[in-house]
């Protein structure tokens, strides 16, 4: 464990994580304005959401590392969805934030795929209903139900979002999700996996490579300060026992350097 992370844990026992995280929150938003000015010189008049609810989602106000890591993420998701649904079809963001991502898929997909994003922040839906037309978003709960009718997509997807959730509402989420999709269906997840291992103080190693999940809490939940880590053999037999595992890529990779990529598909009733 690094001295950064034994900090962090001093600060979330002391329950000032959250305080501290607010802190720099203020100290980056100084620079906000001027970053903002270099993005709009490079990417035109793209619209950019408001500093609060970006960090809240993200940890950071570098717009050019929103806007590039959206697109390349879109660019590794888009061409698993068409193989998946070749005609078209729906496709669902859950936990979409400020559209990070989920801005860049229409133009990859193109008409015959209808997008739509959920999240349960409801000024960033808001803010992405008022500024990406031609994308549907929908606000939904810390639990389930998402507002969607049984089978409605053909795939899903949900970048660093089961990551802060406690047990029980990871595993609820994810039968939610499976509701939502369509027989078959396609879901692409990350995962704290093995990459994160070394961020985690020995009794939580443990835990870890007994498989089981470690959460730390202390905070609100479902914010990014908390945080939830995936053995393997816990995402297969446990978290997606009612999919069918396809793809598991160990971190590194595009969704970021301690993120694995699941890609799994529902199990058929």
């Amino acid at each position: 464990m690094t001295l950064k992370q034994q900090a962090l844990q001093l600060l979330r026992r002391a329950r000032l994580l959250e305080t501290a995280d607010t802190a720099r929150f203020r100290w980056l938003a100084l620079d906000s304005p001027a970053a903002r000015t270099a993005f709009a010189q490079t990417f035109g008049d793209a619209p950019l959401p408001p500093d609060d609810i970006a960090y809240d989602a993200y940890g950071t106000l570098d717009w050019t590392f929103y806007w590039g890591f959206g697109k390349l993420a879109a660019e590794f998701l888009a061409p698993r969805f068409e193989a998946h649904a070749p005609g078209g079809g729906c496709v669902l963001e859950w936990g979409c934030g400020p559209a990070r991502i989920i801005r860049h898929l229409p133009a990859l997909l193109g008409p015959a795929w209808r997008v739509s994003g959920s999240d349960a922040n409801v000024r960033t839906i808001r803010w992405c209903a008022e500024h990406l037309p031609g994308i549907q978003f929908v606000e939904n709960g810390a639990e389930p139900p998402l507002a969607f009718d049984d089978a409605s997509f053909d795939c899903a997807y949900a970048v660093s979002v089961f990551t802060h959730l406690a047990a029980d509402l990871q595993r609820c989420w994810a039968a939610e999700l499976r509701r939502v999709l369509k027989p078959g269906g396609l879901l692409v997840c990350t995962l704290n996996g093995d990459a994160s291992r070394s961020l985690l103080m020995p009794p939580e190693q443990d835990a870890y490579d007994r498989g089981e999940p470690v959460v730390r809490g202390e905070v609100t939940g479902g914010t990014r300060c908390f945080v939830a880590y995936h053995p393997p053999a816990y995402v297969r037999n446990d978290l997606l026992r009612e999919y069918d595992v396809l793809e598991h890529l160990p971190a590194p990779n595009v969704f970021g350097e301690r993120q694995d990529v699941w890609i799994v598909r529902s199990l058929v009733a």
